[in-house]
């Protein structure tokens, strides 16, 4: 098993130094090997941190260069991809489970479900109770037409 864990880390190792060959030209930009990486990254870890910093090092790649790459691959700055994962889980944590708000703040890496009440309605426009309120009933309507 120790073998094998050595065998992955060196392809991954690989596909970061062939995707950093590239980074001289303009070809890392739609580098699909290096944008596959930041997602599988992203979906690892945007429970534990949302710091761009950490991304860019597991990469090797300035700041600078993975916002580009992001900004090419998606349209969307890192931190607003790393929003949108999180808001997403929010969403479907609230509106397909019956997990208590504070859990699912919890969940999400918030310390308080303050902070996550405040996160979720200034993007949201709306109160995490609210938003699993308004989809209940949303769902509830669904159901009966």
């Amino acid at each position: 098993m120790k073998r094998l864990g050595e065998i992955k880390h060196a392809g991954e190792t690989y596909i970061i130094y062939a995707a950093k060959a590239d980074l001289s030209t303009e070809a890392y930009r739609s580098n699909p090997c290096l944008w596959r990486h930041f997602c599988q990254l992203v979906e690892n870890h945007y429970l534990s941190t949302r710091r761009i910093t950490f991304y860019a090092n597991k990469l090797h790649l300035t700041i600078s260069k993975l916002e580009r790459l992001c900004k090419q691959q998606s349209g969307l700055s890192p931190s607003n991809f790393l929003l949108r994962r999180t808001l997403m889980e929010a969403e479907h944590l609230l509106q397909d489970t019956g997990m208590p708000l504070k859990e699912i703040s919890y969940h999400l890496g918030f310390a308080q479900q303050s902070h996550f009440t405040q996160y979720f309605r200034h993007y949201k426009g709306i109160s995490p109770g609210e938003f699993r309120k308004h989809m209940a009933t949303v769902i509830h309507q669904d159901h009966h037409q």
